[in-house]
């Protein structure tokens, strides 16, 4: 090995290659093929984990789909808005305000029975989230709901206008 044109990387347990690549190649040209390599390889990790990460929201998307529509069409509690925290990439906190009669009553039980049902049937998709009730009333301040991380408001497709 030519040590006075390359740094002996031996003693790091390396070994330099004596390919005819390494004979013929400039030095820049192997660092942009490592260059080129490298982002592909980083855009295909980015791509990976953003498949991974939209997989995750639209099955949290659609267990809270389930348990608003059981909450409007079955246990009658009125849900006026939906706000979505995301914690990792698939952790997720899916906060529900509900009006305040309903929330004072025996349905907001029921309404936990119901999520605790939805969670245990999405807990075999490596899926965590966790289902908030709070009242809707005058004092609520949705700014601090936004505050708190829950930037995604859910539209139910079947909300009614």
């Amino acid at each position: 090995m030519n040590t006075s044109a390359a740094i002996d990387l031996s003693t790091k347990g390396w070994i330099v290659s004596n390919s005819e690549l390494m004979r013929k190649s400039h030095p820049d040209d192997l660092i942009s093929a490592w260059e080129i390599g490298v982002n592909k390889g980083l855009n295909l990790k980015d791509e990976i984990i953003f498949k991974y990460f939209v997989d995750k929201m639209n099955k949290s998307t659609k267990a809270a789909t389930i348990l608003f529509e059981t909450l409007n069409d079955k246990i009658k509690v009125v849900c006026k808005e939906v706000f979505v925290r995301i914690n990792e990439i698939n952790d997720f906190d899916v906060l529900f305000l509900i009006d305040l009669d309903s929330y004072l009553s025996d349905k907001l039980h029921k309404s936990y029975n119901e999520a605790l049902t939805i969670k245990k049937e999405f807990k075999k998709d490596d899926l965590k989230f966790n289902f908030i009730f709070k009242p809707l009333t005058d004092n609520t301040n949705v700014e601090s709901i936004l505050a708190d991380g829950y930037v995604l408001k859910y539209a139910p497709k079947s909300r009614k206008a």
